[in-house]
């Protein structure tokens, strides 16, 4: 007998799946970091194979959350989430450029955003990606790229921002993207992942299918992954010659040239979210066009199925609320903590 999670149930996730989902990935990542303590106190040697189980584990937490809030609700995860439809070829095409556009056009808004810290004082806890090899190339091609971009993606995409759409389809943009940020708990890394989520989510509304936001997901790590293995091998080979050659400037104002770098960023950051949109208005134009006559035949049954659904939600709203608030604070708290750590190093 099929199970409900893959078959049948309810075809959307609403507002309360949404909530319950960012609080119990919350409890779920919680257990896992406490297991991993555990692990260590028994005797287990800290390193790169336990990190490496670390992170994964961590990853399908995303993923075991999803089929918690499923089973809980009696909700059809792989058709909620947009499992089952399968992307054009046009949109795969244009979401490789998406990722593209994105990951160099907000580059230096980022890096500017990362110059700030440092000139306020505030030092990362996060090591670096240190890619010195071709098997560590593949390896975390997997680990880092691949599995964070299908997990990451079925919570924050799949089951928050689809959620969220009920309330506001502009307002799940913006808390889905901003709930990403936090969740990766790196004030490094706050403009970088906002913006990454507000692209994702755009995507995925604009196509309907979560394999859209999942391959830019993917790109982007990957793009980030390649860069640091180039550079690496770039300095293996230099012997770290070049190194001196950035001192002459430490002579001029560090502000003021902060001030003319953000001024370039915004710029660049203006040109890529315009093409982004444009891309995106097309994007949705065509999945609009595709999916008419589809929609016009099942209006009957849809119809019926959205006023019980707009029930249930009016109902959960307060509960949803309640989860929302908790878990905001939960993530926003991690965050403040990580920055005060890294102001007062």
């Amino acid at each position: 007998m099929r199970n409900n999670i893959f078959y049948s149930g309810k075809k959307e996730f609403n507002v309360l799946d949404a909530g319950v989902g960012e609080f119990v990935y919350l409890v779920v990542q919680y257990l896992i970091i406490a297991l991993l303590y555990m692990a260590i106190s028994l005797g287990l040697p800290k390193g790169g194979v336990l990190n490496s189980v670390a992170s994964l584990l961590v990853e399908l937490g995303f993923v075991g959350t999803v089929f918690i809030v499923a089973a809980s609700s009696k909700t059809n995860a792989i058709g909620a989430t947009k499992l089952n439809k399968k992307p054009n070829g046009y949109q795969l095409g244009f979401c490789v450029l998406i990722a593209l556009i994105a990951y160099f056009g907000f580059a230096s808004l980022t890096n500017s955003f990362i110059d700030l810290l440092d000139l306020i004082g505030y030092k990362s806890s996060s090591s670096g990606i240190n890619v010195n090899s071709w098997w560590k190339y593949l390896l975390y091609t997997i680990t880092m790229a691949a599995v964070p971009a299908f997990c990451e993606e079925l919570l924050f995409r799949g089951v928050i921002y689809q959620g969220l759409r009920k309330w506001s389809k502009v307002g799940a943009v913006f808390v889905s993207a901003a709930l990403f940020m936090l969740m990766h708990g790196s004030p490094d890394q706050t403009v970088h992942q906002f913006i990454l989520g507000v692209v994702l989510a755009i995507v995925f509304g604009a196509t309907g299918s979560i394999w859209c936001p999942m391959l830019i997901h993917f790109l982007n790590n990957f793009i980030a992954l390649t860069l640091s293995f180039v550079v690496s091998l770039i300095q293996q080979n230099a012997g770290g010659a070049s190194a001196s050659a950035t001192s002459e400037a430490t002579s001029l104002n560090p502000v003021a040239i902060w001030f003319v770098q953000l001024a370039s960023a915004a710029v660049s950051a203006v040109v890529a979210g315009l093409l982004i949109w444009v891309i995106v208005k097309y994007l949705h134009k065509k999945n609009s066009e595709n999916g008419a006559e589809r929609q016009l035949a099942s209006t009957e049954p849809e119809a019926v199925e959205a006023t019980k659904e707009n029930d249930a939600s009016e109902k959960g709203k307060k509960f949803a609320l309640v989860f929302f608030v908790l878990a905001s604070v939960w993530v926003c708290f991690e965050w403040i903590q990580t920055l005060v750590t890294g102001l007062l190093k």
